[in-house]
């Protein structure tokens, strides 16, 4: 579909699914990043613990959560705050609240 002339013609896209093509997404870079991109990274605490592997992700609507598999099974981590991601370097650094990956 070419353009939505009015207001009435977008709410009636309301819970429609929009696909584009990456290339007209433009470039991700240091505080952008495609989720594709994320799913088969390790992921590591500051402190250096191996977490997992990035599985999934969620978007909540406020920070979104990656879902790591690892020894530990499942887990749900927070993209945010992180440290570190480094799609090249197939990994993310996360600073996990106290508590998060225990158990």
């Amino acid at each position: 579909m070419e353009g939505v002339p009015d207001r009435t013609a977008a709410e009636a896209l309301v819970g429609s699914e929009v696909l584009a093509e990456r290339e007209e997404l433009g470039e991700a870079g240091d505080d952008k990043h495609f989720w594709t991109d994320l799913e088969g990274l390790q992921v590591v605490t500051t402190a250096g613990v191996a977490v997992g592997t990035v599985t999934g992700l969620y978007e909540t609507g406020g920070v979104d959560v990656l879902v790591v598999t690892g020894e530990g099974g499942e887990k749900l981590v927070p993209l945010a705050p992180y440290v570190e991601v480094d799609v090249a370097g197939k990994r993310i650094v996360v600073d996990p609240p106290e508590g998060l990956l225990d158990g």
